[in-house]
Order: C-alpha cells, then sequence, then structure tokens
C-alpha cells in the first residue's frame, strides 16, 4: 500500500468520559488514504500552582526589561 509514517500532534478537549476522533478523507471516490495504529494520550492541564509560578516569572522578565 505504500505505507508512510506520519506524527502529528494537536490538541483537543474532550467531553464527558469517552470521546470519539473522526477521521475523514479529502479524497472524492471510493478510494483514498488509510489510516492504521491511531494512539491518543490523556495529558494533565497544568495545576493552578505551575500557571502562578509561570505567570510571576513572566511578571519580572516584564518589569526587568522595562526598567532597562
Amino acid at each position: 500500500m505504500g505505507w508512510k509514517e506520519k506524527e502529528y500532534e494537536f490538541f483537543f478537549t474532550a467531553s464527558g468520559t469517552t470521546s470519539s476522533l473522526l477521521f475523514q478523507s479529502l479524497t472524492n471516490g471510493f478510494y483514498g488514504p488509510a489510516i492504521d495504529n491511531v494512539s491518543a494520550s490523556a495529558v494533565p492541564v497544568p495545576g493552578p500552582a505551575w500557571m502562578l509560578g509561570v505567570g510571576l516569572v513572566g511578571l519580572v522578565v516584564a518589569v526587568r526589561r522595562k526598567r532597562r
């Protein structure tokens, strides 16, 4: 079939305990691309403390740049 390995990274928000991914061909007719070995993994949302720390670092950098 002439398989080619491709890797795509994209983010989506799941709704509920299960979600579905839909793959749709952009090729007209009965024959088109085929996919195999698709996987998805959960990535934890950063906690509030981590986001606060990143925000504080950004604020410090911004203040230091402004003083110069």
